[in-house]
């Protein structure tokens, strides 16, 4: 039966859903923990007939060692303060440099768009079936993996259509979730992301064309962000809309019933297998974090459910990887997808920085679902 409900989400760690876009050096400056993002639009305007200034932006920008004080040596009389469109907490880290990956935004205020809950919905839903569907799933990938001009993309996209149809009668369309209300810029803050890469079994850390034992030589990710217990609201539905398509012709539209309990089943398997590998590998309050995440879950109520979401949040949380054999692995390797370790693949995650230590995985959010007063 179609019903709609009001969903209200925390976040639990550093969320980043981007736009796309990211804030080049020359537009931000940094202040007393903040970071200040300038209109620079408006700037250039108000500065046009200053050749002097406009000559040496447009030839710097481009440098990665701009420099808004030197710039302003040709424009000393201008005030940056009166620029800044908005400014952000930067957290858990002293330094703030390079590009920074923009939140998504709405009239300047940042959202959580509903189709990144519904992918994350759908993707933990189909892993929470895994048993029920393996076999069909399997097939679909085998059947295409035996043909020579297969895509890579096209894997995954046949074995769900083998399972749920095309989207106009997979089951999937009954779920939307509408866009949360906007957030104030407040509960955005700057974070500092580095990518962890397991090595002959050691923790190493991405920099650049190498992998390097010590974090602080590991290139930085800066990204903006809900910061964790932000919180937001939006719609959930399950619809049924007899008038355009046929009930009947809906493929496995079992998989939503008791959907909550499944996605709770799935989020649990996957928080205790992170949290071995963080413990396996000594990144020991990465860890800490998964434990706190697996008391949480035990408290969840009927209508709560843990998801991770958007930037930074990786293979596992977005596919059904986890599953896959080396064999299967090996054949969707030679189709292109690059596996370096069919023993333990992926070998790299994503970790957020505070204080210069690995600390916790972006994008964990509690979702909690109720009628609308």
């Amino acid at each position: 039966m179609p019903f709609s409900l009001k969903y209200e989400l925390e976040v639990l760690s550093p969320l980043n859903i981007g736009d796309g876009n990211s804030y080049r050096k020359f537009e931000y400056i940094t202040k007393n923990g903040t970071v200040g993002f300038i209109d620079v639009l408006k700037l250039l305007k108000s500065n046009e007939r200053n050749t002097a200034f406009m000559d040496y932006f447009y030839k710097t920008i481009g440098d990665r060692n701009f420099n808004w004080q030197d710039a302003l040596k040709y424009a000393p009389k201008v005030d940056l303060e009166k620029y800044i469109s908005y400014r952000v907490n930067v957290c858990g880290t002293s330094k703030v440099k390079g590009d920074v990956i923009s939140f998504i935004k709405t009239g300047g205020k940042p959202y959580i768009p509903g189709s990144s809950l519904k992918g994350a919905f759908r993707s933990g839903l189909t892993r929470g079936v895994w048993s029920l569907i393996e076999k069909e799933y399997k097939k679909g990938i085998e059947d295409k993996l035996n043909k020579k001009d297969v895509k890579l993309k096209d894997l995954d996209n046949k074995a769900e259509e083998d399972i749920f149809g095309k989207p106009h009668y997979s089951p999937f369309r009954f779920v939307c979730f509408s866009d949360s209300i906007p957030l104030s810029v407040e509960t955005l803050g700057i974070y500092e992301m580095k990518i962890l890469n397991i090595c002959n079994g050691r923790a190493k850390w991405f920099r650049g064309n190498e992998n390097v034992d010590d974090s602080e030589g590991a290139k930085s990710i800066f990204v903006e962000a809900l910061m964790p217990k932000s919180k937001a609201e939006g719609f959930f539905e399950l619809k049924n809309d007899k008038n355009s398509w046929a009930l009947n012709e809906v493929k496995n539209s079992w998989i939503l019933q008791d959907a909550f309990e499944k996605i709770k089943s799935d989020a649990l398997k996957y928080i205790e297998n992170e949290r071995a590998f963080y413990e396996k590998y000594g990144l020991d309050r990465v860890a800490d974090f998964y434990r706190e995440l697996q008391k949480l879950h035990e408290r969840l109520e009927k209508s709560e459910i843990l998801l991770q979401v958007g930037f930074g949040t990786g293979y596992l949380a977005k596919t059904i990887g986890r599953f896959l054999s080396t064999e299967c692995l090996k054949a969707i390797s030679q189709k292109g997808m690059k596996v370096s370790d069919l023993n333990l693949f992926p070998k790299t995650r994503r970790i957020i920085f505070e204080d210069g230590v690995p600390a916790m995985v972006p994008g964990w959010v509690k979702i909690k679902f109720g009628e609308i007063s």
